[in-house]
């Protein structure tokens, strides 16, 4: 009988032993998993905004979509090479959202109301662009990932 109750203790000990571990990989995969889903938004976005700006230096118009949204812009390019790039991206996420700003360089200086349109424009692309390519929805002109709402904020600066 003594033997009995000793392998009785050892399966609970193990059990306790398995039911910590088991918890402490759980607090360390849902971390890790929340700065997977950051990145693979930034990393979307960012792949989006990099193919506008390929697009509007290419000067060449398509009427595929997405590009088509770009297209008002860059019959107003006149041809030239503005030499857009994508110059830096920023993050800050509440508990029901996400706002990323993307700021978009050119060595030129533009009017005013070229830089609204264009950023404007380009703002929709990423977000059509996004939409279409990833596991992303799209609600209005906003993006949606994993209940949260992605609101962009597009920038285009001389630099």
């Amino acid at each position: 009988m003594l033997k009995l109750n000793r392998k009785g203790q050892t399966a609970i000990e193990t059990l306790f032993i398995l039911a910590i571990i088991m918890t402490g990989i759980a607090m360390v995969l849902s971390s890790y998993l929340n700065e997977n889903r950051d990145v693979s938004v930034v990393t979307y976005i960012r792949a989006s905004a990099s193919h506008a700006c390929d697009y509007l230096n290419m000067g060449v118009q398509t009427s595929e979509s997405p590009y088509s949204l770009l297209n008002n812009d860059l019959a107003s390019l006149n041809g030239t090479n503005y030499q857009f790039r994508v110059m830096s991206i920023g993050l800050n996420e509440t508990s029901t959202a996400m706002n990323i700003s993307v700021s978009i360089s050119t060595p030129f200086v533009l009017n005013t109301s070229m830089v609204s349109s264009l950023e404007n424009s380009i703002k929709l692309f990423i977000v059509e662009d996004v939409s279409r390519n990833t596991n992303m929805g799209k609600n209005g002109t906003n993006l949606v990932y994993s209940g949260k709402i992605v609101r962009l904020n597009v920038s285009v600066v001389k630099g």
